[in-house]
C-alpha cells in the first residue's frame, strides 16, 4: 500500500525557519530546494554592505524583498550610487546605517528621504542629526 504524503503549507515553514537565531542559519536550508529558498528570502530583514565592488545589488534587493535594516556602515565605495539603488528598489526600509561617513550623500539621502514612509523619514533624521552636519543647510535639504 503506497503512502500518501502531505507537505507541510508554507506558513508552517516560515513558522520553523523564524526559529533559527541568526540569518546565517537559514543558508543550509536554503540550498535545499528552490521552495525553501523562496521562503528564506523572504524572511531576511537586514543586509550588510562592505564590498564597494558589489554590483549585484539590485539583485541583492530583488532576492530579499522585506528588508527593513541596511548597513553600509563599512562601505568603501561610492554611497551616491547604493543609495539610489536603494531608493530604486522601493524597499520599505526602517533603518539606514551610514555612520563613520564625513560626507553624506546629501541628493541621494534626500531623495531616499522622500521615498521613504513617515516612521522611515523620522529614522533617517535622527541617524543624521546623531550624525553631526558641518551645514544646517544640508540637513534641511534632506529633511
Amino acid at each position: 500500500m503506497a503512502e500518501k504524503f502531505v507537505e507541510l503549507p508554507d506558513v508552517c515553514w516560515e513558522l520553523i525557519f523564524r526559529l533559527f537565531n541568526h540569518h546565517r542559519h537559514l543558508e543550509a536550508p536554503s540550498i535545499v530546494c528552490k521552495r525553501f529558498l523562496s521562503i528564506t528570502n523572504s524572511l531576511r530583514r537586514s543586509l550588510t554592505v562592505a564590498d564597494p565592488t558589489v554590483l549585484v545589488l539590485t539583485r541583492l534587493f530583488k532576492r530579499f524583498p522585506h528588508l527593513k535594516q541596511i548597513d553600509l556602515h563599512d562601505f568603501q565605495g561610492d554611497l551616491n550610487v547604493i543609495v539610489h539603488q536603494i531608493v530604486l528598489s522601493g524597499l520599505d526600509l526602517e533603518e539606514l546605517n551610514i555612520s563613520n561617513r564625513r560626507n553624506l550623500p546629501v541628493e541621494s539621502l534626500s531623495e531616499l528621504g522622500s521615498n521613504m514612509k513617515i516612521e522611515g523619514v523620522e529614522m533617517l533624521k535622527a541617524l543624521l542629526a546623531r550624525q553631526r552636519l558641518e551645514r544646517d543647510s544640508e540637513f534641511i535639504t534632506v529633511a
